[in-house]
């Protein structure tokens, strides 16, 4: 969500950065040599799973915009289609020359989501060349795969993905996504924000219901169909604990840890009460201008039982804490400089930010850029 260009005056939000207290940064940790940097890294494939930080996958983005600003035009693609995969794809000439001669040639499965006009970032006079040198030695696909819940839901159909309609998950039944999952050199995983629409959540209630269900789903492509559905009101964090086992048994019996390497990022929080950094005159986020300096919130029970769950895996697990750097970023929310359904704000809806203000969403470049720093860091770590 390109916020300037939506309308909003101040830009003071695109320049805070993260700064760790006992280490720093790659000094050369700018947007450019960033780009660099990945085009060095001989990663074959790389899939960011989940929401991905919101339903618009704006962490996803901000990896493509980082990283397609000095790839050649004809040595990129963006492809979606099917309903939940879509690939942003680097390779060279001669890859390209090698597949279509080839009898089995690379098949992608693609999904389809918004996906907004990416525009070429300056690389610098001084890297461009190289970076672009170092990018035609390397094939690389950066994927984002839908799956709001980790396992299997009433959510996954593309009809059902603009959030107005109940949602009910499988919390035992994740082959179908997984599936998508097990090549990928490195794979990010995080699920959150569509939990949060009630303190309760529904699950399907029988063994029989459910396995019956996932074989109509399977016929169906994704879709529960018409009629009753049976299902059961259970507690918001024992749902979600659920889930975060059958994740974890799943990562644990396909991952080979010698291939793959796994990170889940934590959760993106929300500013919707002006009162949680004292500002009783404040409408949510709207008109927020400066980060939160001087106060903190505890972080809640869904994200202690991410960190639990991660730690007592087999299978090592990175764990990306994106949630304390951004509880400060109560200016970097799209706010009114929002989009519903693909349009703008009307100046009518602007005026009523209590009602309009999207504290949920990021600006890009933002906030977003922050939390694939820490990965960046965190993959060159490892090279």
């Amino acid at each position: 969500m390109t916020c300037m260009k939506n309308g909003r005056k101040d830009s003071t939000y695109q320049n805070w950065r993260w700064q760790p207290r006992d280490c720093s940064f790659p000094k050369s940790l700018k947007r450019s040599n960033m780009a660099f940097y990945f085009g060095l890294i001989q990663v074959q494939s790389k899939v960011v799973a989940g929401q991905t930080q919101m339903k618009e996958a704006y962490q996803w983005e901000s990896v493509i915009c980082l990283v397609q600003s000095v790839i050649p035009p004809d040595m990129k693609s963006l492809s979606s289609t099917s309903r939940s995969l879509t690939v942003f794809k680097i390779e060279n000439r001669s890859h390209r020359q090698r597949l279509k001669n080839s009898k089995h040639p690379l098949t992608l499965i693609t999904v389809t989501i918004k996906i907004f006009k990416i525009k070429r970032l300056p690389c610098g006079k001084l890297h461009k060349l190289m970076c672009e040198m170092a990018v035609k030695d390397y094939n690389a696909t950066i994927e984002f795969y839908w799956a709001p819940f980790l396992a299997e839901s009433n959510s996954d159909a593309v009809s059902n993905r603009n959030g107005l309609s109940d949602r009910i998950i499988m919390p035992e039944s994740i082959s179908k996504h997984g599936d998508n999952r097990k090549s990928a050199d490195y794979l990010i995983f995080n699920t959150y924000i569509w939990w949060m629409t009630s303190i309760y959540t529904k699950v399907f209630i029988t063994k029989r219901f459910f396995n019956f269900m996932v074989e109509l789903w399977k016929r169906r492509g994704g879709s529960f169909g018409e009629g009753p559905i049976e299902y059961d009101e259970v507690e918001l964090p024992i749902a979600y604990e659920r889930v975060l086992r059958t994740w974890a048994k799943w990562v644990e019996e396909n991952v080979d840890p010698k291939h793959s390497s796994v990170c889940f990022s934590s959760m993106s929080p929300t500013h919707v009460r002006s009162l949680d950094w004292d500002n009783p005159d404040g409408i949510k986020c709207a008109i927020e201008t400066k980060p939160i300096l001087n106060k903190s919130k505890p972080l809640d029970q869904l994200f202690a039982f991410a960190v639990n769950v991660t730690r007592s895996m087999k299978v090592p697990v990175n764990f990306l804490n994106v949630t304390t750097p951004s509880e400060y970023r109560k200016h970097a929310h799209t706010s009114i400089y929002t989009a519903v359904e693909g349009k703008l704000l009307s100046p009518e809806q602007k005026s009523d930010p209590l009602k309009y203000a999207d504290c949920l969403h990021w600006c890009l470049p933002g906030l977003p850029d922050t939390w694939n720093e820490l990965l960046y860091t965190y993959i060159i770590s490892r090279t």
